[in-house]
This record gives structure tokens, C-alpha cells and sequence, in this order.
């Protein structure tokens, strides 16, 4: 069997030859659905059919069991640990406070005068033996403070209940055009951020990662915020998979397309 090999010169030039065919396929696609979506016969069904303004009410999603006390003495002796070990690989450091999380624990080190950065950076993988946990990850910038941070998984993860985001201040406060919201940081802080303000977004990761969880909240945090007459989507779900459950909601410019033709 022969095989042939090209150039990485050429292999760049079919890629985004490709790429082309592929944007330009795209563009056509979206003029059509623009087109449409513009059309007559989609502004006449709008003012035939006046769809409600009432938002869903929260009570419609599930209520999570509250979650258990964060454990303090578990974290105090895990600090005293972490400063042990960072002892044992002679770096002279002093865990100052600690943040938990939902999934991760943040510690704050204080490193003495002189002590490098990078030192600790390079020694996570050692760390995490040491420490028995899966990975250790090392913040060395925290805004505003002069500590860095070394992240530890918790050894039971928390639940993040979406009704309790939707129903926390920083979203039913947000001034956004287009909140999402998106879970809970590092310190269990619900996160919403706007969507208008993006100039991308891109929803990347492998299967199970969340992907699909992570495009319901967000579709979820816009309906709940916004009625049909404040906000209107165009759905494209070739694959027939994602969002045929929203084919109904009165937020639909036009029916959820799946004929990309």
C-alpha cells in the first residue's frame, strides 16, 4: 500500500480552502435564514399569533437538598498538611486563608522574602502525589493580593443547583441586555456575565463534558429573563438532537431549522 505526504505548506493552503467552502456555506445559510426570518409570511404569523409575555416562574425547576456545612477543621488540618509539604520540598511558606469551592479549595500561601514563583509551579505534579488528590493546580497571580494559590479538589463535590443561581441576586439584579448565567467560581459565587458584551463564544469539550448542560443554561438564564416580546431566536440544530425541546416556546422568530438545504 503506498502512502503520500504533503507538504505542511500544502496541508495549510487545503485547510483553509476548506475552511472557505465552509464559511462560505455558512454565510449562504444564514442569508437564507435572515431571508426568512424577514419575510412576510413569518411577521404576519407574529401578529397572528401574540404569543405571552408572562416569564416562567422558578418554581418549575427542581429544588436541590441544601448542601452539607463545609467541613472548617477538614480544611484547617488539609492546610497544615499543604504547609508540611511544601516544607518538605523547602519552600518556606504559610497558608494565610482558604476558600472552598463547589468542586476546589483554594489556599492562600504567604511565600517567604526571596521565594520564587515558579519554584511551586514546577513541583504540582509532586504536590499532588504527596497530597493524594488527582491534580494541583498553582495560581500565581491572585488580583490584588501579594499570596498566590494553590487549588486542591474537594473530596465530595457540590451539587450547584441552577434555581438557586436564577433565583440569586447577581442574576434577578443584573443589568445585562443578555444574562447568562453560568454556574458558581471558585469561592461558590454565582457567575453572570453578558452575553451582548461577547464578541464570541465558543462551547468546546469532550463527550459528557457538560457541553449540552452548559447551551440549556444559558438558553434557560435568557427565557427567564426575558418574555417573547423582549427577545427573539433563530435555532439551528442540524442534528435534530439539542433543541427540539424548545419548539414550542413563543421566543421563536421561525420554527427550531434542522434542513440546512
Amino acid at each position: 500500500m503506498g502512502l503520500s505526504f504533503k507538504s505542511a505548506d500544502q496541508l495549510i493552503r487545503m485547510g483553509s480552502l476548506n475552511t472557505s467552502i465552509a464559511l462560505t456555506a455558512m454565510q449562504k445559510n444564514s442569508q437564507k435564514l435572515v431571508q426568512k426570518a424577514n419575510s412576510q409570511s413569518v411577521k404576519s404569523t407574529l401578529k397572528t399569533n401574540p404569543v405571552s409575555s408572562n416569564k416562567p416562574n422558578t418554581a418549575l425547576l427542581d429544588q436541590h437538598q441544601e448542601t452539607p456545612q463545609v467541613d472548617h477543621g477538614n480544611l484547617e488540618q488539609m492546610a497544615q498538611i499543604l504547609q508540611a509539604t511544601l516544607a518538605e520540598f523547602g519552600i518556606d511558606a504559610k497558608v494565610v486563608e482558604y476558600h472552598p469551592g463547589p468542586v476546589v479549595t483554594r489556599f492562600e500561601i504567604e511565600l517567604a522574602a526571596g521565594t520564587k514563583v515558579s519554584k511551586i509551579s514546577t513541583l504540582a505534579k509532586d504536590l499532588a502525589r504527596n497530597l493524594s488528590v488527582v491534580a494541583v493546580r498553582v495560581v500565581e497571580v491572585i488580583a490584588g493580593k501579594s499570596t498566590i494559590g494553590i487549588e486542591l479538589p474537594n473530596s465530595n463535590r457540590e451539587v450547584v443547583s441552577y434555581r438557586k443561581i436564577l433565583e440569586s441576586s447577581a442574576y434577578q439584579d443584573s443589568k445585562a441586555q443578555l444574562p447568562l448565567a453560568l454556574g458558581k467560581d471558585i469561592s461558590g459565587h454565582p457567575v453572570v456575565v453578558d452575553l451582548a458584551k461577547m464578541p464570541h463564544l465558543l462551547v468546546a469539550g469532550t463527550t459528557g463534558s457538560g457541553k449540552s448542560v452548559g447551551l440549556n443554561a444559558m438558553l434557560l438564564s435568557l427565557l427567564y429573563k426575558a418574555s417573547p416580546d423582549e427577545l427573539r431566536l433563530i435555532m439551528i440544530d442540524p442534528k435534530m438532537l439539542e433543541l427540539s425541546v424548545y419548539q414550542d416556546i413563543g421566543h421563536l422568530l421561525t420554527p427550531v431549522v434542522t434542513d440546512m438545504n
